[in-house]
């Protein structure tokens, strides 16, 4: 049986950076602020963001999207086999 061999930590130059106590670089770094979602169904919420935009349009949210509000509408594929059966002329499998 082989022995298990651990692999080496490797650190990144950032990581090792932070651990020596070095600080990030100044003016790099976009803001990040808070923005404001407004979804076309009127429902608003806010997050944070690094847009320059205060607000930020979107057509679907969890408020509004069948998935989430339990409205998704579930195809029936048995009913459209027997409907191509009926008229095709085909006999249902035994």
């Amino acid at each position: 049986m082989r022995d298990f061999v651990k692999p080496p930590q490797v650190r990144t130059p950032a990581a090792q950076n932070y651990s020596q106590g070095k600080e990030m670089k100044d003016n790099i770094h976009p803001n990040y602020t808070e923005i404001t979602v407004v979804c076309s169904c009127g429902h608003t919420f806010k997050t944070k963001s690094v847009m320059t935009k205060p607000t930020l349009n979107v057509e679907v949210c969890s408020e509004c999207h069948p998935f989430y509000t339990g409205t998704q509408k579930i195809v029936d594929t048995a009913g459209r086999i027997d409907k191509f059966r009926q008229k095709y002329g085909t006999k249902a499998a035994a």
